[in-house]
Protein backbone atom coordinates (compact mmCIF):
# COMPACT_ATOMS: atom_id res chain seq x y z
CA UNK A 1 0.00 0.00 0.00
CA UNK A 2 2.47 2.33 1.33
CA UNK A 3 4.52 1.24 -1.90
CA UNK A 4 1.62 2.11 -3.97
CA UNK A 5 1.26 5.30 -3.04
CA UNK A 6 4.77 6.44 -3.20
CA UNK A 7 4.71 5.23 -6.99
CA UNK A 8 1.43 7.96 -6.76
CA UNK A 9 3.13 10.86 -5.53
CA UNK A 10 6.05 10.10 -7.94
CA UNK A 11 3.93 9.66 -11.04
CA UNK A 12 1.83 13.40 -9.71
CA UNK A 13 5.63 14.75 -9.60
CA UNK A 14 6.50 13.97 -12.95
CA UNK A 15 3.35 15.12 -14.44
CA UNK A 16 2.89 18.36 -12.71
CA UNK A 17 6.77 18.93 -13.78
CA UNK A 18 6.22 18.08 -17.46
CA UNK A 19 3.18 20.53 -17.77
CA UNK A 20 5.07 23.14 -15.85
CA UNK A 21 7.96 22.99 -18.19
CA UNK A 22 5.49 22.36 -21.55
CA UNK A 23 3.70 25.79 -19.85
CA UNK A 24 7.24 27.82 -19.58
CA UNK A 25 8.47 26.53 -23.08
CA UNK A 26 5.02 29.12 -24.39
CA UNK A 27 6.16 32.10 -25.07
CA UNK A 28 3.64 34.85 -24.29
CA UNK A 29 3.22 36.83 -27.44
CA UNK A 30 2.12 40.53 -26.28
CA UNK A 31 -0.31 41.67 -29.16
CA UNK A 32 1.22 44.92 -31.24
CA UNK A 33 -1.64 47.58 -33.04
CA UNK A 34 -0.82 47.43 -36.96
CA UNK A 35 1.54 50.45 -37.72
CA UNK A 36 3.15 51.05 -40.91
CA UNK A 37 6.03 53.95 -41.27
CA UNK A 38 4.42 57.68 -41.72
CA UNK A 39 5.80 58.29 -45.15
CA UNK A 40 2.27 56.16 -45.91
CA UNK A 41 -0.97 58.04 -46.30
CA UNK A 42 -3.62 59.31 -48.37
CA UNK A 43 -2.62 60.85 -51.71
CA UNK A 44 0.61 59.06 -51.79
CA UNK A 45 2.73 57.95 -55.50
CA UNK A 46 4.25 54.59 -55.34
CA UNK A 47 6.81 53.45 -58.17
CA UNK A 48 5.30 52.04 -61.55
CA UNK A 49 6.17 48.72 -62.51
CA UNK A 50 8.39 47.87 -59.49
CA UNK A 51 8.21 45.36 -56.65
CA UNK A 52 7.64 48.28 -54.19
CA UNK A 53 8.43 48.44 -50.40
CA UNK A 54 5.86 48.34 -47.75
CA UNK A 55 7.01 47.93 -43.87
CA UNK A 56 5.80 48.79 -40.63
CA UNK A 57 5.05 47.05 -37.37
CA UNK A 58 2.98 44.07 -36.08
CA UNK A 59 1.86 41.19 -33.47
CA UNK A 60 4.83 38.20 -33.87
CA UNK A 61 4.09 35.54 -36.04
CA UNK A 62 0.32 36.93 -37.20
CA UNK A 63 0.13 38.00 -41.08
CA UNK A 64 0.04 41.20 -42.97
CA UNK A 65 -1.49 41.44 -46.00
CA UNK A 66 -1.63 44.56 -48.51
CA UNK A 67 -3.61 44.86 -51.60
CA UNK A 68 -3.79 47.35 -54.31
CA UNK A 69 -7.17 47.76 -56.28
CA UNK A 70 -5.09 47.47 -59.25
CA UNK A 71 -5.15 43.84 -58.75
CA UNK A 72 -2.08 42.47 -56.83
CA UNK A 73 -1.34 41.96 -53.25
CA UNK A 74 1.08 40.11 -50.62
CA UNK A 75 1.35 39.09 -47.54
CA UNK A 76 4.18 38.35 -44.69
CA UNK A 77 4.61 37.40 -41.35
CA UNK A 78 6.14 40.07 -38.78
CA UNK A 79 9.37 38.65 -37.04
CA UNK A 80 10.56 38.50 -33.59
CA UNK A 81 10.64 42.35 -32.96
CA UNK A 82 7.02 43.18 -34.60
CA UNK A 83 8.70 44.39 -37.59
CA UNK A 84 7.85 43.62 -40.61
CA UNK A 85 8.28 44.08 -44.74
CA UNK A 86 6.98 43.10 -47.87
CA UNK A 87 6.68 44.58 -51.28
CA UNK A 88 3.96 44.83 -53.54
CA UNK A 89 3.80 44.78 -57.51
CA UNK A 90 2.61 47.92 -59.08
CA UNK A 91 1.40 48.71 -62.70
CA UNK A 92 1.84 51.39 -65.37
CA UNK A 93 1.68 54.47 -64.31
CA UNK A 94 -2.18 56.05 -63.38
CA UNK A 95 -4.42 55.91 -60.46
CA UNK A 96 -5.92 57.03 -58.10
CA UNK A 97 -5.94 53.45 -56.81
CA UNK A 98 -6.49 52.58 -52.92
CA UNK A 99 -4.28 50.16 -50.74
CA UNK A 100 -5.34 48.38 -47.97
CA UNK A 101 -3.83 46.72 -45.27
CA UNK A 102 -5.12 44.01 -43.34
CA UNK A 103 -4.60 41.73 -40.36
CA UNK A 104 -6.99 39.55 -38.54
CA UNK A 105 -7.62 42.70 -35.82
CA UNK A 106 -7.34 45.60 -38.15
CA UNK A 107 -7.72 47.38 -41.82
CA UNK A 108 -5.88 50.23 -42.87
CA UNK A 109 -6.76 52.07 -46.39
CA UNK A 110 -4.61 54.27 -48.36
CA UNK A 111 -7.02 56.44 -50.63
CA UNK A 112 -6.38 58.31 -54.08
CA UNK A 113 -3.04 56.65 -54.54
CA UNK A 114 -1.08 57.45 -57.95
CA UNK A 115 1.48 55.36 -59.44
CA UNK A 116 3.58 56.84 -61.96
CA UNK A 117 7.79 58.14 -60.91
CA UNK A 118 9.10 58.86 -57.27
CA UNK A 119 11.84 60.45 -56.96
CA UNK A 120 14.14 61.34 -53.66
CA UNK A 121 14.72 65.29 -53.14
CA UNK A 122 17.67 66.09 -50.26
CA UNK A 123 20.44 68.50 -49.54
CA UNK A 124 20.83 71.90 -47.77
CA UNK A 125 19.22 75.23 -48.13
CA UNK A 126 19.24 75.11 -52.09
CA UNK A 127 16.86 72.27 -51.82
CA UNK A 128 15.11 73.06 -48.98
CA UNK A 129 14.04 76.68 -50.18
CA UNK A 130 10.30 76.91 -50.55
CA UNK A 131 8.24 78.70 -53.04
CA UNK A 132 7.82 81.35 -50.43
CA UNK A 133 10.65 81.30 -48.50
CA UNK A 134 10.19 85.15 -48.88
CA UNK A 135 8.64 87.62 -50.80
CA UNK A 136 9.57 87.83 -54.06
CA UNK A 137 12.29 84.68 -53.32
CA UNK A 138 11.39 83.87 -57.01
CA UNK A 139 11.25 84.66 -60.42
CA UNK A 140 7.16 85.36 -61.00
CA UNK A 141 6.65 83.81 -57.83
CA UNK A 142 3.05 84.98 -57.19
CA UNK A 143 2.16 83.89 -60.75
CA UNK A 144 4.00 80.73 -59.96
CA UNK A 145 2.40 79.57 -56.94
CA UNK A 146 -1.50 80.51 -58.39
CA UNK A 147 -0.59 78.40 -61.19
CA UNK A 148 0.66 75.41 -58.89
CA UNK A 149 -2.56 73.22 -59.32
CA UNK A 150 -1.59 69.43 -60.85
CA UNK A 151 -3.62 66.65 -59.06
CA UNK A 152 -0.83 64.78 -60.48
CA UNK A 153 2.34 66.11 -58.62
CA UNK A 154 2.57 64.99 -54.93
CA UNK A 155 5.07 65.92 -52.36
CA UNK A 156 6.03 64.48 -48.92
CA UNK A 157 8.29 66.91 -46.85
CA UNK A 158 10.42 65.11 -44.04
CA UNK A 159 9.97 67.83 -41.40
CA UNK A 160 13.48 69.31 -40.15
CA UNK A 161 13.54 67.54 -36.47
CA UNK A 162 16.06 64.93 -35.24
CA UNK A 163 13.88 64.04 -32.20
CA UNK A 164 11.43 61.67 -34.87
CA UNK A 165 8.46 63.08 -33.55
CA UNK A 166 7.13 65.66 -36.25
CA UNK A 167 7.21 63.08 -38.84
CA UNK A 168 4.12 61.82 -37.14
CA UNK A 169 1.87 64.72 -38.32
CA UNK A 170 3.09 64.70 -41.85
CA UNK A 171 1.62 63.65 -45.06
CA UNK A 172 1.37 63.60 -48.80
CA UNK A 173 0.04 66.74 -50.54
CA UNK A 174 -1.76 67.34 -53.91
CA UNK A 175 0.28 70.51 -55.31
CA UNK A 176 -2.26 72.92 -54.70
CA UNK A 177 -1.50 77.17 -54.77
CA UNK A 178 -2.09 76.71 -50.60
CA UNK A 179 -0.12 73.39 -50.09
CA UNK A 180 2.54 74.91 -52.30
CA UNK A 181 3.14 78.19 -50.09
CA UNK A 182 2.03 76.56 -47.20
CA UNK A 183 -0.62 79.49 -46.93
CA UNK A 184 -2.77 76.78 -45.12
CA UNK A 185 -0.48 75.58 -42.59
CA UNK A 186 -3.02 73.37 -41.02
CA UNK A 187 -2.30 70.62 -43.85
CA UNK A 188 1.12 69.64 -41.55
CA UNK A 189 3.91 71.01 -44.05
CA UNK A 190 6.03 74.23 -44.22
CA UNK A 191 5.41 74.88 -48.18
CA UNK A 192 7.14 73.01 -51.06
CA UNK A 193 10.75 73.44 -52.08
CA UNK A 194 11.09 74.83 -55.15
CA UNK A 195 13.95 72.99 -56.54
CA UNK A 196 11.82 69.72 -56.33
CA UNK A 197 8.75 71.20 -57.37
CA UNK A 198 9.55 72.53 -60.41
CA UNK A 199 11.65 69.15 -61.10
CA UNK A 200 8.76 67.45 -60.37
CA UNK A 201 6.49 69.80 -62.88
CA UNK A 202 8.88 69.53 -66.01
CA UNK A 203 9.05 65.63 -65.28
CA UNK A 204 5.17 65.39 -65.13
CA UNK A 205 4.82 67.67 -68.54
CA UNK A 206 7.60 65.45 -70.35
CA UNK A 207 6.38 62.20 -69.30
CA UNK A 208 3.17 62.76 -68.70
CA UNK A 209 2.75 60.52 -65.63
CA UNK A 210 2.31 61.80 -61.85
CA UNK A 211 5.04 62.07 -59.97
CA UNK A 212 5.96 61.79 -56.06
CA UNK A 213 8.88 63.86 -54.32
CA UNK A 214 9.48 62.87 -51.22
CA UNK A 215 11.76 65.87 -49.98
CA UNK A 216 14.02 65.39 -46.90
CA UNK A 217 16.28 68.43 -46.79
CA UNK A 218 17.73 70.84 -44.66
CA UNK A 219 19.51 74.10 -44.82
CA UNK A 220 23.25 74.69 -43.28
CA UNK A 221 23.56 71.11 -43.90
CA UNK A 222 26.92 68.90 -44.99
CA UNK A 223 26.77 65.72 -46.71
CA UNK A 224 28.67 63.65 -44.06
CA UNK A 225 25.65 64.24 -41.81
CA UNK A 226 24.02 63.01 -44.29
CA UNK A 227 25.89 59.64 -44.84
CA UNK A 228 25.53 56.87 -42.92
CA UNK A 229 27.77 55.67 -39.99
CA UNK A 230 28.49 52.23 -41.75
CA UNK A 231 29.92 54.12 -44.74
CA UNK A 232 31.75 56.86 -42.96
CA UNK A 233 33.18 54.30 -41.24
CA UNK A 234 35.02 53.08 -44.57
CA UNK A 235 35.84 56.61 -45.80
CA UNK A 236 39.54 57.70 -45.47
CA UNK A 237 38.83 61.20 -44.12
CA UNK A 238 36.08 59.77 -41.76
CA UNK A 239 36.97 56.08 -40.80
CA UNK A 240 38.91 56.86 -37.50
CA UNK A 241 35.37 57.98 -36.17
CA UNK A 242 34.62 54.43 -35.91
CA UNK A 243 30.61 55.17 -35.45
CA UNK A 244 28.84 52.79 -33.77
CA UNK A 245 26.84 50.46 -36.19
CA UNK A 246 23.94 50.24 -35.98
CA UNK A 247 23.50 54.28 -35.35
CA UNK A 248 21.34 54.70 -32.38
CA UNK A 249 20.95 58.79 -33.00
CA UNK A 250 18.74 59.04 -29.67
CA UNK A 251 20.65 56.74 -27.69
CA UNK A 252 23.75 58.71 -28.94
CA UNK A 253 22.25 62.32 -27.90
CA UNK A 254 21.94 61.11 -23.94
CA UNK A 255 25.37 60.47 -23.65
CA UNK A 256 26.31 64.42 -24.57
CA UNK A 257 24.91 66.42 -21.33
CA UNK A 258 27.29 64.03 -18.87
CA UNK A 259 30.15 64.91 -21.68
CA UNK A 260 29.86 68.37 -21.58
CA UNK A 261 29.60 68.56 -18.08
CA UNK A 262 33.19 67.13 -17.81
CA UNK A 263 34.25 69.50 -20.47
CA UNK A 264 32.79 72.83 -18.31
CA UNK A 265 34.53 71.44 -15.61
CA UNK A 266 37.88 70.99 -17.51
CA UNK A 267 37.70 74.72 -18.97
CA UNK A 268 36.77 76.06 -15.44
CA UNK A 269 40.04 74.54 -13.82
CA UNK A 270 41.96 75.88 -16.58
CA UNK A 271 40.51 79.05 -17.15
CA UNK A 272 37.56 79.72 -14.89
CA UNK A 273 35.31 80.00 -17.56
CA UNK A 274 31.75 79.70 -16.95
CA UNK A 275 29.82 77.12 -19.44
CA UNK A 276 26.25 78.35 -19.85
CA UNK A 277 23.62 76.38 -22.30
CA UNK A 278 22.35 78.75 -25.31
CA UNK A 279 18.55 78.69 -25.22
CA UNK A 280 17.13 77.71 -27.97
CA UNK A 281 16.16 80.81 -30.79
CA UNK A 282 12.38 81.46 -31.01
CA UNK A 283 9.74 83.79 -32.16
CA UNK A 284 9.15 85.10 -28.63
CA UNK A 285 13.08 84.84 -27.38
CA UNK A 286 11.60 84.43 -24.06
CA UNK A 287 14.43 82.45 -22.06
CA UNK A 288 16.65 85.43 -23.52
CA UNK A 289 15.84 87.95 -21.41
CA UNK A 290 16.19 85.31 -18.08
CA UNK A 291 19.72 84.09 -19.57
CA UNK A 292 21.93 84.61 -16.33
CA UNK A 293 25.45 84.90 -17.87
CA UNK A 294 26.20 87.50 -14.59
CA UNK A 295 25.65 90.34 -17.23
CA UNK A 296 22.25 91.78 -16.08
CA UNK A 297 24.58 94.99 -14.69
CA UNK A 298 25.20 96.06 -18.20
CA UNK A 299 22.08 96.82 -18.59
CA UNK A 300 21.60 99.60 -15.61
CA UNK A 301 21.59 103.27 -16.26
CA UNK A 302 23.89 103.51 -13.39
CA UNK A 303 26.77 100.73 -14.66
CA UNK A 304 29.93 102.19 -14.72
CA UNK A 305 31.67 101.67 -18.61
CA UNK A 306 34.34 103.77 -18.13
CA UNK A 307 36.60 100.87 -18.45
CA UNK A 308 35.38 99.40 -21.59
CA UNK A 309 36.99 100.42 -24.82
CA UNK A 310 35.61 102.46 -27.80
CA UNK A 311 34.32 100.66 -30.98
CA UNK A 312 36.10 101.98 -33.20
CA UNK A 313 36.20 100.44 -36.33
CA UNK A 314 39.24 97.89 -37.93
CA UNK A 315 37.69 97.96 -41.71
CA UNK A 316 35.85 101.29 -43.23
CA UNK A 317 32.21 99.94 -42.84
CA UNK A 318 30.35 103.11 -42.86
CA UNK A 319 27.04 102.71 -40.07
CA UNK A 320 27.55 98.69 -39.94
CA UNK A 321 28.78 97.66 -36.48
CA UNK A 322 30.13 93.84 -37.16
CA UNK A 323 32.04 91.80 -35.12
CA UNK A 324 33.72 90.85 -38.04
CA UNK A 325 35.02 94.57 -38.09
CA UNK A 326 36.67 94.69 -34.40
CA UNK A 327 37.98 90.69 -34.14
CA UNK A 328 40.01 89.23 -36.84
CA UNK A 329 37.84 86.66 -38.79
CA UNK A 330 40.71 84.30 -38.77
CA UNK A 331 39.57 83.69 -35.02
CA UNK A 332 36.18 82.64 -35.37
CA UNK A 333 36.83 82.27 -31.44
CA UNK A 334 36.37 85.78 -30.72
CA UNK A 335 33.40 86.63 -33.57
CA UNK A 336 31.66 84.39 -32.54
CA UNK A 337 29.35 84.96 -28.91
CA UNK A 338 27.98 88.05 -26.65
CA UNK A 339 28.99 91.42 -27.22
CA UNK A 340 27.67 94.42 -24.69
CA UNK A 341 27.44 97.50 -26.45
CA UNK A 342 26.15 100.68 -24.18
CA UNK A 343 25.97 104.69 -25.99
CA UNK A 344 24.18 107.86 -24.67
CA UNK A 345 21.78 109.90 -26.73
CA UNK A 346 20.59 113.26 -25.91
CA UNK A 347 17.08 114.21 -25.90
CA UNK A 348 15.53 117.67 -26.25
CA UNK A 349 11.94 117.18 -26.12
CA UNK A 350 10.96 114.28 -23.84
CA UNK A 351 6.86 115.10 -25.02
CA UNK A 352 6.76 112.46 -27.64
CA UNK A 353 7.29 108.84 -28.63
CA UNK A 354 10.55 107.67 -30.21
CA UNK A 355 11.57 105.12 -32.38
CA UNK A 356 15.16 102.86 -31.76
CA UNK A 357 15.45 101.49 -35.43
CA UNK A 358 18.77 99.00 -36.70
CA UNK A 359 18.03 99.18 -39.98
CA UNK A 360 18.71 95.50 -42.04
CA UNK A 361 18.89 93.46 -38.76
CA UNK A 362 20.98 92.40 -35.77
CA UNK A 363 22.66 89.19 -36.21
CA UNK A 364 21.74 86.77 -34.75
CA UNK A 365 19.90 88.18 -31.91
CA UNK A 366 19.81 90.91 -29.57
CA UNK A 367 18.34 92.15 -26.33
CA UNK A 368 18.47 95.70 -25.94
CA UNK A 369 17.74 98.33 -23.05
CA UNK A 370 16.77 101.99 -22.77
CA UNK A 371 17.31 103.89 -19.98
CA UNK A 372 17.59 100.03 -17.97
CA UNK A 373 14.22 99.33 -19.47
CA UNK A 374 13.77 96.52 -21.14
CA UNK A 375 12.90 97.71 -25.35
CA UNK A 376 13.83 94.57 -27.64
CA UNK A 377 13.82 91.07 -27.76
CA UNK A 378 14.44 89.81 -31.17
CA UNK A 379 16.12 86.77 -33.26
CA UNK A 380 16.86 87.61 -36.95
CA UNK A 381 20.01 88.60 -38.91
CA UNK A 382 18.36 90.20 -41.54
CA UNK A 383 15.22 91.25 -39.54
CA UNK A 384 14.59 95.45 -39.03
CA UNK A 385 14.50 96.33 -35.42
CA UNK A 386 11.98 98.75 -34.66
CA UNK A 387 11.75 99.56 -31.03
CA UNK A 388 9.06 101.59 -29.54
CA UNK A 389 10.78 104.05 -26.61
CA UNK A 390 7.50 105.42 -25.10
CA UNK A 391 8.08 108.99 -23.63
CA UNK A 392 7.08 107.76 -20.00
CA UNK A 393 11.00 106.08 -20.25
CA UNK A 394 12.77 109.60 -21.74
CA UNK A 395 15.10 111.73 -19.78
CA UNK A 396 15.78 115.26 -20.89
CA UNK A 397 19.55 115.57 -21.52
CA UNK A 398 21.35 112.37 -21.58
CA UNK A 399 20.10 109.32 -21.89
CA UNK A 400 21.62 105.45 -21.66
CA UNK A 401 21.29 102.52 -24.46
CA UNK A 402 22.47 99.08 -23.53
CA UNK A 403 22.47 96.04 -25.80
CA UNK A 404 23.63 92.41 -25.79
CA UNK A 405 23.89 90.84 -28.97
CA UNK A 406 24.69 87.64 -29.70
CA UNK A 407 26.19 86.22 -32.17
CA UNK A 408 26.38 82.12 -32.44
CA UNK A 409 28.19 81.70 -36.01
CA UNK A 410 28.81 83.53 -39.04
CA UNK A 411 28.68 87.11 -39.30
CA UNK A 412 27.64 89.12 -36.13
CA UNK A 413 26.67 92.26 -35.15
CA UNK A 414 24.21 95.00 -36.37
CA UNK A 415 23.87 95.33 -39.98
CA UNK A 416 23.12 98.93 -41.05
CA UNK A 417 22.50 102.11 -40.12
CA UNK A 418 20.89 102.93 -36.26
CA UNK A 419 18.39 105.57 -35.88
CA UNK A 420 17.05 107.28 -32.95
CA UNK A 421 14.16 109.51 -34.22
CA UNK A 422 10.27 111.12 -33.19
CA UNK A 423 8.08 112.90 -35.32
CA UNK A 424 10.07 116.12 -35.03
CA UNK A 425 13.95 114.48 -35.00
CA UNK A 426 15.97 112.33 -36.47
CA UNK A 427 19.53 111.28 -35.69
CA UNK A 428 21.62 108.28 -36.73
CA UNK A 429 24.12 106.61 -34.10
CA UNK A 430 27.46 106.63 -35.29
CA UNK A 431 29.09 102.75 -34.59
CA UNK A 432 32.35 104.82 -33.09
CA UNK A 433 29.44 105.97 -29.94
CA UNK A 434 29.37 102.93 -28.53
CA UNK A 435 31.39 101.31 -25.50
CA UNK A 436 31.79 97.39 -25.73
CA UNK A 437 32.55 94.73 -23.67
CA UNK A 438 33.12 91.04 -25.01
CA UNK A 439 31.57 89.00 -22.47
CA UNK A 440 31.22 85.33 -23.97
CA UNK A 441 32.62 83.06 -26.25
CA UNK A 442 29.74 80.75 -28.69
CA UNK A 443 31.07 77.33 -28.89
CA UNK A 444 28.63 74.49 -29.94
CA UNK A 445 25.61 76.48 -28.71
CA UNK A 446 27.37 76.55 -25.25
CA UNK A 447 28.14 80.01 -23.84
CA UNK A 448 31.66 80.43 -21.82
CA UNK A 449 31.81 83.55 -19.73
CA UNK A 450 35.28 84.12 -20.02
CA UNK A 451 35.37 87.70 -18.01
CA UNK A 452 38.46 88.74 -19.66
CA UNK A 453 39.37 92.44 -21.03
CA UNK A 454 39.10 93.21 -24.36
CA UNK A 455 43.40 92.94 -24.24
CA UNK A 456 43.70 90.12 -22.37
CA UNK A 457 41.52 88.79 -25.49
CA UNK A 458 43.70 89.68 -28.31
CA UNK A 459 46.49 88.59 -26.10
CA UNK A 460 45.05 85.36 -25.27
CA UNK A 461 43.02 84.31 -28.33
CA UNK A 462 45.35 82.12 -30.29
CA UNK A 463 46.73 80.20 -27.22
CA UNK A 464 42.49 79.99 -26.51
CA UNK A 465 41.84 78.79 -29.60
CA UNK A 466 44.34 75.83 -29.50
CA UNK A 467 43.63 74.87 -25.87
CA UNK A 468 40.28 75.37 -24.90
CA UNK A 469 38.16 72.31 -24.85
CA UNK A 470 34.83 72.20 -26.57
CA UNK A 471 31.84 70.19 -25.90
CA UNK A 472 29.26 68.65 -28.10
CA UNK A 473 26.32 70.23 -29.63
CA UNK A 474 22.78 68.33 -28.80
CA UNK A 475 20.31 67.97 -31.44
CA UNK A 476 23.00 69.55 -33.95
CA UNK A 477 21.48 68.55 -37.43
CA UNK A 478 25.25 68.61 -38.93
CA UNK A 479 26.92 65.57 -36.49
CA UNK A 480 28.08 62.83 -38.61
CA UNK A 481 25.60 60.37 -39.64
CA UNK A 482 22.22 62.56 -37.93
CA UNK A 483 20.80 63.15 -40.49
CA UNK A 484 20.75 59.91 -42.55
CA UNK A 485 19.43 58.55 -39.50
CA UNK A 486 16.85 60.91 -38.36
CA UNK A 487 15.96 61.89 -41.83
CA UNK A 488 16.58 59.77 -44.36
CA UNK A 489 15.89 56.22 -42.51
CA UNK A 490 12.32 57.01 -41.53
CA UNK A 491 11.34 56.93 -45.33
CA UNK A 492 13.98 54.34 -46.34
CA UNK A 493 13.16 52.02 -47.89
CA UNK A 494 10.24 53.56 -50.08
CA UNK A 495 10.15 52.96 -53.84
CA UNK A 496 12.14 55.61 -56.09
CA UNK A 497 13.28 56.17 -59.56
CA UNK A 498 16.21 58.20 -58.28
CA UNK A 499 17.68 60.86 -56.38
CA UNK A 500 18.19 64.77 -56.70
CA UNK A 501 21.10 66.46 -54.17
CA UNK A 502 21.70 70.01 -54.15
CA UNK A 503 25.23 71.11 -52.29
CA UNK A 504 26.03 70.53 -49.04
CA UNK A 505 29.47 70.66 -48.93
CA UNK A 506 32.12 71.42 -46.59
CA UNK A 507 35.56 70.58 -48.19
CA UNK A 508 36.00 70.24 -51.64
CA UNK A 509 38.21 66.71 -50.73
CA UNK A 510 35.57 65.51 -48.45
CA UNK A 511 32.75 66.74 -50.24
CA UNK A 512 34.09 64.75 -53.91
CA UNK A 513 34.90 61.33 -52.02
CA UNK A 514 31.71 61.52 -50.61
CA UNK A 515 29.49 61.89 -53.72
CA UNK A 516 31.01 59.70 -55.67
CA UNK A 517 29.20 57.18 -57.75
CA UNK A 518 30.08 54.57 -54.74
CA UNK A 519 28.50 56.32 -52.52
CA UNK A 520 25.62 57.56 -54.42
CA UNK A 521 25.07 54.06 -55.26
CA UNK A 522 25.15 52.88 -51.74
CA UNK A 523 21.98 55.23 -51.35
CA UNK A 524 20.19 54.61 -53.91
CA UNK A 525 20.41 50.77 -53.00
CA UNK A 526 19.45 51.46 -49.32
CA UNK A 527 16.76 53.22 -50.80
CA UNK A 528 15.47 50.27 -53.61
CA UNK A 529 15.85 47.36 -50.23
CA UNK A 530 18.90 45.52 -51.93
Amino acid sequence: MIKNSTNLLVNLCLLSLLLSCQSASKKTVESTPLKLEYVFTDHMVLQQQEEVAFWGNYTEGEEVAIAGSWGKSATTIPNATGNWKLNLSTPEAGGPFEVIVTTKDSTITFKDVMIGEVWLSSGQSNMEWKLRQYEGCIDNQDEEIANANYKDIRMFTVPMDLSGEKIKAAKWLVTTPENAANSSPQNGASGFSATAYFFARRLHKDLGVPIGIVNTSWGGTRVEAWTSAEKLNTLEPTKHLQLPVPYDYLKEQKKIPAYNDSISQLNKKAFNFQTVNMPEWSEDMGDWVSLDLNDHEFSKNDFDDTLWDVWEQKIPQGTKGTFEAYFPDTNKLLSDGVIWFRTKVNVDNVNNDYQLIFNDGIDDGDQTYFNGQLVGNTSGWNVTRNYKIPKELLKRGENKIAIRITDSGGGGGWRGPIEFKSSSSNQTISSNAFKFKHHAFAVNNQFMVHNLSNQELSAKAAMLKKELKQGKVMNNPNDYGALFAQMLTPVMPYSIKGAIWYQGERTPFNYQLLMTSTTRLFLIKKFMGK
